[in-house]
């Protein structure tokens, strides 16, 4: 029985650098750069004020008082899984391949607080408003792919392609060779340029 790494190489490439020690210094800096990437792949969530859908009803004072935070790097999972679903209620899983980096927001939300009325079926008393950090509904994702070096164009975006399928947001490449910057930008694809600590 195939495993599931061979599996993900007969639906059409297998990334060899996974295995070498350049890949995972790349990969790394990522990692630490998350608040970067995040910031570069969804640059209109971030310095702005609160949108009007983002304020309750009565919460205008308090939105003017508390100006909207950047939404912030929640968590980071290194060789992601990525995973499709098909058939009868999308019952059947279909790993896709392995992402080197997910990257995954909290976005700042304006809630009302309450407190418990003190009395047996009373209605909770409303005690004014707050920011919190919104994790449960949709939030700003980045994959990232880390390439020490780049293969050629057609296995890059066979890759990027394949993931899309079981990705809906943007796909970060994150390399020190930005000889696809351009060709990549024009299959909106981000390029962020690795830089070595100490250049």
């Amino acid at each position: 029985m195939a495993k599931s790494r061979d599996k993900t190489q007969q639906i059409g490439f297998w990334d060899p650098e996974v295995s070498a020690p350049d890949h995972d210094e790349v990969c790394l800096w990522a990692y630490r750069k998350a608040d970067e990437i995040l910031r570069a792949a969804y640059p209109n969530e971030f310095d702005r004020a609160w949108l009007p859908q983002e304020i309750p009803n009565g919460a205008h004072q308090f939105a003017a008082e508390h100006p909207r935070p950047n939404p912030r790097v929640e968590k980071r999972t290194i060789e992601y899984v990525l995973k499709s679903f098909t058939g009868y209620r999308d019952s059947t899983e279909r790993i896709v391949g392995y992402a080197d980096l997910l990257i995954k927001s909290a976005i700042p939300a304006i809630r009302q607080l309450y407190t418990p009325s003190p009395l047996r079926g009373g209605d909770d008393v409303f005690n004014g408003f707050a920011v919190s950090w919104e994790t449960e509904r949709w939030t700003p994702s980045v994959l990232v792919e880390a390439k020490s070096f780049l293969p050629t164009v057609g296995e890059l975006m066979r890759q990027i392609n394949l993931y899309r399928t079981a990705f809906k947001g943007p796909v970060v490449i994150v390399s020190p060779d930005d000889s696809y910057a351009d060709l990549l930008h024009e299959q909106a694809v981000l390029f962020i340029k690795y830089q070595k600590s100490g250049v």
